[in-house]
């Protein structure tokens, strides 16, 4: 195998790899984005079967494929970003709840020692 074509199988293996840890910790919200992953896949796929030699065509497609899943991973980065935060805002709001209670559990202590 040219080195090539085997550079070429490394970044096919390694995009749909990607591809499929990406599509595993998707959240349940972004159904439109498991979908554009599932079919990159399935693109990839197809397209790692038909390749039989190095040439022209086939690097032209491969940086479209190399384009087209980076706009997807940065597309699924952006789809995340607003349930992270709110993620982040409901541990906020746990712990200061936690800490509400934990102050009134002392409160009640120290009342309870002076009667």
């Amino acid at each position: 195998m040219g080195k090539g074509k085997s550079l070429f199988v490394g970044f096919l293996v390694g995009s749909v790899v990607a591809a499929a840890t990406t599509l595993l910790t998707t959240p349940k919200s972004g159904n439109e984005m498991r979908k554009e992953l599932i079919d990159k896949i399935n693109y990839l796929k197809k397209e790692g079967k038909n390749i039989s030699s190095l040439s022209k065509e086939s690097v032209d497609t491969l940086k479209e494929v190399a384009t087209d899943v980076m706009n997807v991973i940065d597309n699924w980065k952006e789809d995340i970003e607003p349930h992270k935060q709110k993620i982040l805002d409901e541990i906020k709001d746990i712990q200061r709840a936690i800490d509400a209670m934990e102050n009134k559990v002392d409160n009640d202590k120290t009342d309870n020692s002076h009667v």
